[in-house]
């Protein structure tokens, strides 16, 4: 879960004093839980991935299919947002612009969110143009 708040958060342009100010959370506990010093309350992990714009359904789902031990029947929604972590700037960009596209007319509620949440994403996203000299 470390991971994913990490990947949140830079993913989003924050830094720890943001998340800690829109939270009620204490800037100190935020640095100990991301640095794997301590855990975060229950209470509190769940304001930070609620500000982070985390799907804790989906979350709580992957925890308690780990500890049923049926975790192969989990959302590929990390595994995904690893990948994308993992790779350029501009293959990130790749990526998501035909997912924004192929969504764009969705009147879905819950669709109309992720995609807003996927095109913040994707303007936070830093490409370097190159300048022939």
């Amino acid at each position: 879960m470390v991971a994913l708040v990490k990947m949140l958060i830079t993913a989003r342009g924050l830094n720890q004093v943001d998340v800690a100010k829109n939270t009620g959370v204490s800037a100190t506990a935020i640095s100990r839980y991301l640095n794997e010093s301590s855990d975060l309350r229950a209470d509190a992990l769940i304001k930070v991935l609620n500000y982070l714009g985390a799907d804790i359904d989906s979350l709580m789902k992957r925890e308690i299919s780990r500890v049923l031990g049926t975790a192969d029947n989990i959302s590929i929604g990390e595994d995904i947002s690893y990948l994308l972590e993992q790779s350029s700037p501009i293959t990130r960009k790749t990526i998501t612009d035909p997912l924004l596209t192929s969504f764009k007319n969705n009147k879905n509620s819950d669709t109309k969110v992720r995609v807003t949440n996927l095109k913040k994403y994707r303007d936070s996203i830093k490409t370097v143009r190159r300048t022939v000299c």
